[in-house]
C-alpha cells in the first residue's frame, strides 16, 4: 500500500493550531522555529491575541511552518509518503517534505509571498473565497452576476469542486462619480466578502464604517443584511447598521434567500424598519421563486416593498408582476462583453488568469435597462411602487 499526503492550504488556518505538537515534539519546534521573522510567530499562531492570523501575510507562514513542523515529527517516525501534494498554499508544504525547500526557506518564501500580496491590496477594499462543488462555468457565470458590483473574477482553480474568487467593491471616488452622473437616487450594498452573512465583530465594524462613509457622501440608502448561526435575521446586528445608517432608506439584502424561515424574516424586516426586501423567493433566480415571491408580497400587505432580483430581464418581468404582484425590481442589465480598444495585443502575457480576456470589457447596457424601465413604468403608470433598481 502507498502512502499519500495532501497539505492544506490558506483557510484551515485556526488559533492554537501546532500549539500541542510544538510542547510535545523537539522535531517539531526545531522546524517550527527555523526561519526568522518580523513578527511572533508562537503568538499568532498559538494564541492570536490581535486578531490576525486570517490576514495572508500571517496565515501564509503561520500555515507554513505548522506543516514544516508536522512533516518532521512523521519523518522522525519513519512515515514517508510515497506521494506528496499540496492544496494552492499547500503546495509550498508539499515541496519542503519533498526537499525541494528546507523548513527555513519555505516559511521565509511564504512569509515573503504574504507580505507581497497584501502590499498589492493595499488601499483596496477586496476580498477572495473559497467555493465548493461548484463547477468552473457555473461560478464563472456566478462572477458575471456579480460584475455590476465590482470587479470579480475567478483567482485560482485549485481542483475540481474547489475554486477561489476574489475581487474589489465600489471605491469612495467610483461611488462619487455615481451620484454626479446618475440622475437616480443610488443605494449602495455593504459586503464585506462572499460567502454566508455570519459576521465577525471586525467585518462588522467594517461595514459600519462604510455605511457612515457612503451616509456623508450622500447616497439615498444602503443595502445590507447579517444572520445568525442558525439561518435567523440577526437582529442585533441589523440594528446596529440601521443606526449608522440613520435616515438613508434600507433594503435587506439577499441575506433573506439564506434565511430558515422567510416568513419569520420578512416580519424581522418590518419591525426593523426595513423599506425593502431583495429577494429570488429563495430560489435560484426570480422566475423559478414566483410561489414564495407571490406569498411574501401578500404577507406584506404593503408595510414593506418587495423587490424581485436575480436573473431579472427585460422579457420576463411581465411574467414575473402578472404572477406575484410585486412592482419593483432588481436587474445588472448587462450586455455582451465589449471587444477592447487595444489594437497591440501581447498573447503571451496575462494580466488575470488564461480563462479571462484581458481584451474584453463588460458593461451595463443602457438599452437594457431602457426595456426593463419601460416595461415596468407601463405595468401601472400610476403606481408609485412601480420602479427599477
Amino acid at each position: 500500500m502507498k502512502l499519500a499526503i495532501l497539505y492544506a492550504g490558506q483557510g484551515s488556518q485556526h488559533p492554537g493550531m501546532g500549539k500541542d505538537l510544538y510542547e510535545a515534539y523537539p522535531a517539531f519546534r526545531a522546524a517550527f522555529d527555523a526561519a526568522a521573522l518580523d513578527f511572533d510567530l508562537h503568538s499568532v499562531c498559538f494564541e492570536d491575541p490581535d486578531g490576525v492570523l486570517n490576514q495572508t501575510e500571517y496565515t501564509q507562514p503561520c500555515m507554513v511552518a505548522f506543516a514544516a513542523g508536522v512533516t518532521a515529527v512523521l519523518q522522525e517516525n519513519g512515515v514517508k509518503a510515497d506521494d506528496l501534494a499540496g492544496l494552492s498554499l499547500g503546495e509550498y508544504s508539499a515541496l519542503q517534505a519533498a526537499g525541494v525547500f528546507t523548513a527555513k526557506q519555505a516559511v521565509e518564501l511564504a512569509a515573503y509571498r504574504g507580505k507581497a500580496m497584501a502590499d498589492a491590496a493595499k488601499g483596496i477594499d477586496c476580498g477572495m473565497t473559497a467555493v465548493m462543488n461548484l463547477d468552473r462555468d457555473a461560478l464563472a457565470k456566478c462572477c458575471e452576476e456579480a460584475s455590476a458590483l465590482g470587479v470579480v473574477q475567478i483567482c485560482n482553480y485549485n481542483c475540481p469542486g474547489q475554486l477561489v474568487i476574489g475581487g474589489v467593491t465600489p471605491s469612495p471616488a467610483m461611488l462619487e462619480q455615481v451620484l454626479r452622473d446618475c440622475p437616480v437616487p443610488v443605494n449602495v450594498l455593504i459586503r464585506p466578502r462572499f460567502g454566508d452573512f455570519l459576521y465577525t465583530d471586525a467585518e462588522m465594524d467594517q461595514m459600519c464604517r462604510e455605511i457612515d462613509l457612503f451616509r456623508r457622501l450622500g447616497v439615498n440608502g444602503v443595502v445590507i443584511g447579517a444572520l445568525t448561526p442558525d439561518g435567523a435575521l440577526d437582529m442585533e446586528k441589523m440594528r446596529r447598521m440601521m443606526d449608522c445608517a440613520g435616515d438613508m432608506e434600507v433594503t435587506l439584502h439577499r441575506a433573506f434567500d439564506m434565511s430558515r424561515d422567510p416568513f419569520r424574516t420578512l416580519e424581522d424586516a418590518v419591525s426593523l424598519g426595513c423599506r425593502t426586501v431583495l429577494t429570488s423567493g429563495q430560489a435560484p433566480d426570480a422566475a423559478a421563486g414566483i410561489p414564495l415571491l407571490a406569498r411574501l408580497r401578500r404577507q406584506a400587505a404593503g408595510r414593506i416593498h418587495i423587490m424581485a432580483g436575480c436573473g431579472v430581464k427585460w422579457w420576463n418581468i411581465q411574467q414575473i408582476h402578472h404572477e406575484t404582484g410585486i412592482r419593483t425590481f432588481h436587474t445588472t442589465g448587462r450586455r455582451a462583453p465589449l471587444d477592447s480598444g487595444m489594437t497591440y495585443r501581447k498573447s503571451t502575457v496575462s494580466m488575470g488568469l488564461p480563462t479571462l480576456s484581458e481584451y474584453e470589457v463588460w458593461q451595463t447596457d443602457p438599452e437594457e435597462f431602457a426595456r426593463c424601465a419601460a416595461i415596468i413604468h407601463g405595468l401601472h403608470e400610476t403606481s408609485h411602487e412601480t420602479s427599477i433598481k
